[in-house]
């Protein structure tokens, strides 16, 4: 227990030195890619600092696990549910790089719109990463997102 409270702390040390450096950048908006493997408490506390911080959160939905199924249908209700009345959520970020997990077309729309039938805000996917333009455009579609991270 020790080790997750100065876990914890770190992690919000760490944010606020960011956030201060962001600050004075002009940034208005974050996206932590970890925050989907945090417990609430954790993704609380980093949304009630983003949100003292003025900044936006593109918050990321746990959405691949080798282990399990793809879409974890109970889970990502359960969280859009928990934190779409928090005022820092921008967006739900719900795809990282659908190539390289090998996420089908079907599958992405499936998601899409199970967020957009919880919540009305935008949902944001990043795609092409390291894959090539022919591998990154095979499972591309533009039904799965409103905004997109292009890297």
């Amino acid at each position: 227990m020790v080790k997750k409270i100065i876990f914890l702390a770190s992690l919000l040390t760490l944010c606020v030195l960011f956030f201060d450096l962001a600050q004075e950048a002009h940034f208005n908006a974050v996206l932590d890619y970890v925050l989907m493997w945090q417990s609430d408490e954790v993704i609380e506390d980093y949304l009630d600092l983003c949100y003292q911080y003025g900044f936006k959160v593109f918050v990321p939905l746990p959405y691949y696990d080798k282990e399990t199924d793809f879409l974890n249908r109970a889970e990502i209700e359960r969280q859009v549910n928990k934190w779409k009345s928090h005022p820092a959520v921008y967006s739900w970020y719900i795809l990282d790089e659908p190539a390289s997990n090998r996420i089908p077309k079907a599958s992405q729309e499936e998601f899409y719109n199970l967020v957009k039938s919880l919540d009305t805000r935008s949902v944001s996917i990043a795609v092409r990463g390291s894959n090539s333009e022919e591998k990154w455009q095979s499972y591309f579609t533009e039904k799965a997102f409103d905004l997109l991270f292009f890297a």
